[in-house]
């Protein structure tokens, strides 16, 4: 049972993933520079670098519609490269 709620919102976020790699220009690229993984930080999630945002938090409200403004607003600390980072990590998942 647990491992099943596991794959579906791994399903679901791999759904959301795909979604924002066919919208979203690959300019960036370089991912790394702005996200960063610690096991020590969020269970090892990726997340914003410096921050304690996971990535799929970022993710998630974008797919809800949030605005970059309002993600922004709602997380100060966060920089817009966080989130262009953070769909150049979902585009590059779904080549």
């Amino acid at each position: 049972p647990v491992s099943g709620l596991r794959d579906r919102s791994e399903a679901w976020h791999a759904g959301l993933f795909r979604v924002f790699a066919a919208r979203y220009d690959r300019g960036m690229g370089d991912w790394q520079q702005f996200l960063s993984r610690d096991p020590q930080i969020c269970g090892g999630e990726l997340c914003a670098k410096g921050k304690r945002i996971p990535v799929t938090v970022i993710l998630d409200s974008l797919g809800e519609g949030s605005t970059v403004e309002a993600i922004l607003t709602s997380y100060p600390s966060l920089r817009p490269e966080h989130i262009k980072a953070s769909l150049d990590y979902a585009a590059e998942l779904c080549p």
